[in-house]
């Protein structure tokens, strides 16, 4: 109910001030009644209330439509921005979560859906953390809106539904057709990143899906999707990446690790099986300190994973890294790995060998010493 009586006819038209509200408190509790006759009184559209929004800004906010209606048939001004955040008419919407609302909004000032607030978010970017995606629909649907902007943070509307919004919403968003999949963020994580990073399984078969989707963008720390799978323990999605036409495996973190190095150091000696079930190619590969897969599983007494490496054919077990050890000396003495290790080198002839050891403390069994290579 108005807190302001009709109008009869002939009745005098009261001051502003005589009005049990202002034009701004009516706008902000939905009272249509009191709108009108604040602005019959004379009230100023545009009047900015104690907090420095107009009448139109607090309608917006509250989801009031008809008030909406009204103040921009009394030419209420659509260009006002928010004091904090440099909001539009359109943030607002989307912020309120009202479809009626938000249409309407995108019909008077289509020019408004492309702008940013001081954050560098589009409405859009607003509309995918609401959990229903007719926000994102009404917004996609109007002519010239850029899905692919970013905010201050690199993240592009697509990124943030991957991140944080619903699966219907995310979906809707990767529909379109000129969505850009592989834009990161400030710090080079693309969608696909996130959905490994947060486990979010289904998200990544349906980029995978995508034609231009680039499996093998690198982070700021120059970790590709794979490698993230094996360093956050997302076996699943490990299998459906290296599953995917046009992984590229031989690329390099920040420490020059390959993704069977980093398989290694996980301990993981599924990963290491798949990946040289692919390629056997980065079995000598060395990171900047010049150890290869087999020097990291030697150092870290990784028995399974050593006798796994040695199946490949080309692997080179003398290589030394940059402290002038080759894996055998990386290995601690008396360990299966070590003797693993050195018999390898003795059945193949490689040395040279330390002798510190005594042969008669050999104890490992030399049948089972390496498993049959891989077909």
């Amino acid at each position: 109910m108005s807190h302001c009586p009709a109008r009869h006819l002939g009745e005098a038209v009261a001051s502003p001030a005589r009005l049990p509200l202002s034009l701004a408190q009516a706008a902000k509790k939905g009272d249509l009644g009191c709108v009108n006759a604040c602005l019959r009184a004379g009230s100023a559209v545009d009047q900015l209330d104690e907090d420095n929004y107009t009448p139109l800004q607090l309608a917006i906010k509250n989801g009031h439509l008809a008030v909406v209606e009204t103040l921009l048939s009394h030419n209420a001004s659509l260009a006002v921005v928010t004091q904090d955040r440099n909001a539009t008419v359109l943030h607002l919407a989307a912020h309120a979560g009202c479809p009626e609302v938000l249409t309407l909004l995108a019909d008077v000032d289509r020019d408004l859906v492309n702008q940013k607030d001081s954050c560098g978010w589009t409405p859009l970017m607003i509309a995918t953390q609401w959990p229903d995606p007719t926000l994102c629909s009404i917004l996609l649907n109007v002519t010239g809106i850029n899905v692919n902007l970013t905010n201050a943070y690199h993240q592009s509307a697509l990124w943030l539904a991957t991140a944080h919004g619903k699966m219907e919403v995310f979906k809707r968003l990767l529909r379109c057709q000129d969505v850009d999949v592989n834009i990161a963020d400030i710090d080079d994580n693309t969608p696909l990143m996130e959905c490994v990073r947060r486990g979010k399984y289904h998200r990544m078969t349906r980029l995978l899906q995508n034609g231009q989707l680039n499996l093998n963008l690198q982070d700021k720390w120059y970790k590709t999707a794979l490698m993230l799978a094996i360093e956050h323990h997302r076996s699943r999605m490990f299998d459906k990446l290296l599953a995917s036409k046009g992984l590229i495996t031989s690329l390099q973190n920040y420490f020059g690790e390959t993704a069977l190095h980093m398989a290694v150091k996980s301990g993981n000696l599924s990963y290491v099986q798949k990946l040289m079930a692919k390629s056997t190619d980065e079995i000598n590969a060395t990171d900047y300190d010049g150890n290869t897969p087999l020097h990291m599983a030697a150092c870290a007494d990784k028995r399974a994973i050593v006798e796994q490496l040695l199946t490949a054919k080309g692997i080179n077990v003398t290589l030394e890294n940059r402290a002038r050890k080759d894996a055998l000396h990386c290995a601690t003495k008396s360990t299966e790995t070590y003797w693993v290790l050195r018999n390898y080198m003795t059945q193949h002839k490689l040395g040279p060998i330390d002798d510190e050891v005594a042969d008669d403390e050999i104890a490992l069994d030399l049948r089972r010493a390496t498993p049959a290579p891989l077909n």
